[in-house]
């Protein structure tokens, strides 16, 4: 396919994008300590406890208008790694995984207009690395 990768470098491209999606998206302080935000879900440190994505729209009865990029922001990572799996094009896969980049920049930004709430959008930088791999990486 043109534009694509081929071998090891698509195998590589496909763990990247992967693990861009597994750290932590968004570090999340406040007075009384901090909890991971990950693309699936969130830790509460205090008790260890998970609480997925889905969990949490259920329990909300659905994202709030200002958390919206984070359902987003999955949904393009998991476009990205299916595009990396499948061999599209590297210029759909490092996109997509740059505007889920985006996604959490504007979660983490979102976070930040709490009162005493700071979110560090850790996962934009793992994001765009990884979309910057996947472009790079190209082999014909």
């Amino acid at each position: 396919m043109t534009g694509g990768l081929a071998g090891t470098s698509r195998r590589w491209a496909v763990a990247v994008a992967v693990v861009a999606g597994l750290v932590p998206w968004v570090v999340v302080g406040w007075e009384n300590g901090a909890y991971p935000l990950f693309s699936f879900g969130f830790v509460y440190p205090e008790t260890l406890s998970f609480t997925s994505l889905p969990v949490y729209v259920q329990r909300a009865g659905s994202v709030p208008p200002e958390f919206r990029a984070w359902p987003v922001g999955t949904t393009l990572w998991l476009a990205g790694v299916l595009a990396a799996v499948v061999d599209a094009d590297r210029r759909v896969t490092a996109g997509l995984l740059a505007f889920a980049g985006g996604s959490v920049v504007s979660l983490a930004l979102a976070l930040s207009r709490q009162q005493t709430v700071t979110g560090i959008p850790v996962g934009a930088v793992a994001l765009w690395l990884a979309a910057g791999y996947v472009f790079v990486a190209r082999t014909e």
